[in-house]
């Protein structure tokens, strides 16, 4: 079993960078660049040791997301995509499905997961919280992910642009959201970022 080498660190991107498998992270961002660039660290770390990564978007094209994740640092995505160790996929976003969550989650899952192979990351960028239903179904979805890195085979990062998020629901969404996660990486705007280890 990976064992953590930064419990904290003033650098979220060395930090992102060194996340291991089982890690479950959430990344609040109010600088979209900054992010993008913790994001591609993620990813990097696990490319680099040969691991499968994963890129969701509910709401950006994946060519542009392949091409920002390259401005970002992420080398050889060319590469890695051709050889099938990098996806980059679009999907609806949870909050907006009718169906389930515990179905749609399995769904999802076994859809996005189909052909990968462990360990793996990934990334999703898959939420704008406005109403009360989006942050309830948002953090079911993280309870069930939460549980499921307790299997070992992977680890993921969730991104969340704070600008798409109304402050009403910024209020009943935070707490619970990141309780639901080991560690916790911050790219406000203006000024240095930083991650840590909530807890194993």
């Amino acid at each position: 079993m990976e064992t953590h080498t930064l419990e904290w660190s003033d650098d979220p991107v060395s930090f992102a960078r060194s996340l291991v498998t089982g890690d479950h992270t959430i990344l609040i961002y109010e600088d979209p660049v900054e992010a993008r660039t913790i994001e591609a660290a993620f990813l990097s770390g696990g490319l680099s040791k040969g691991e499968s990564a994963i890129y969701l978007t509910a709401f950006e094209d994946p060519a542009w997301v392949s091409k920002s994740l390259e401005d970002a640092g992420l080398d050889g995505i060319d590469r890695f995509m051709d050889s099938g160790l990098l996806r980059i996929l679009r999907i609806k976003s949870p909050a907006d499905e009718s169906e389930e969550v515990s179905q749609y989650f399995d769904a999802m899952y076994r859809k996005v997961l189909s052909g990968i192979r462990s360990p793996f990351r990934l990334v999703g960028r898959l939420y704008n919280l406005v109403s009360e239903d989006q942050v309830m179904r948002n953090i079911k979805v993280e309870e069930m992910t939460q549980r499921n890195m307790g299997l070992n085979i992977g680890s993921v990062m969730c991104s969340y642009d704070m600008s798409k998020i109304s402050e009403r629901m910024q209020i009943s969404w935070f707490s619970p959201a990141v309780r639901e996660h080991h560690a916790l990486v911050t790219a406000p705007g203006g000024r240095r970022g930083i991650g840590f280890y909530m807890r194993d």
